[in-house]
């Protein structure tokens, strides 16, 4: 397997073929970053829409339920980003005591907005995504590896949002699908057999 030239995580092959390094970034690197932010649209309308549903329809515990395994990821995500904070609020072994600046207190009040507005945060995560990923396409399609490498380095970037992303799916999603199908099978009514004939 052939690697990209330019970023080396991914594959400069596509279904076996070379391409050239734009457009395995932009097959492997921006489609990708635009259907995570399209899916990620569904799932949250979808489920949001079957909430207000289940309050509509009376079924105000599994609409509890259902909104609590909607938040739970964020709130998780939000412990463990607070649990391993930056090099300047970590208490230093000789001494137990904090220096709490500005920029400190505003990267708490950040992430705690992040887990607020979490949707919005998250969309503004692949949004951010999505740019420099499509300035990576674009430098190495003008053969601008200066630019190329920045873009690529800010694209990279860790962010706390992939933690709640990587939470979502085991404990949001999978769980939501898991009740509201077991919700339909016994809310439907059931037919006797020899009503089917």
């Amino acid at each position: 397997m052939t690697v990209c030239e330019l970023d080396k995580e991914v594959s400069g092959e596509i279904l076996g073929w070379k391409v050239p390094v734009w457009q395995a970034l932009l097959v492997h690197r921006v489609l990708p970053s635009c259907g995570g932010l399209v899916l990620y649209l569904v799932i949250m309308c979808f489920d949001f829409a079957l909430v207000f549903e289940h309050y509509r329809n009376g079924k105000n515990a599994v609409a509890a339920f259902c909104l609590v395994l909607i938040v739970l990821p964020v709130a998780i995500s939000l412990v463990f980003t607070l649990a391993s904070p930056p090099a300047s609020l970590q208490i230093d072994g000789s001494s137990y005591s904090i220096n709490i600046r500005k920029v400190d207190c505003m990267w708490i009040l950040a992430q705690v907005a992040k887990a607020v507005f979490f949707p919005i945060a998250t969309i503004g995560r692949y949004a951010y995504l999505i740019f420099w990923w499509v300035d990576v396409v674009f430098a190495s399609l003008q053969e601008d590896t200066d630019r190329a490498k920045e873009a690529l380095t800010l694209a990279r970037a860790p962010s706390t949002i992939e933690l709640y992303l990587f939470l979502q799916a085991f404990i949001h999603s999978a769980p939501y699908a898991i009740v509201n199908i077991l919700d339909m099978m016994f809310s439907s009514k059931r037919l006797p057999l020899w009503h089917l004939r």
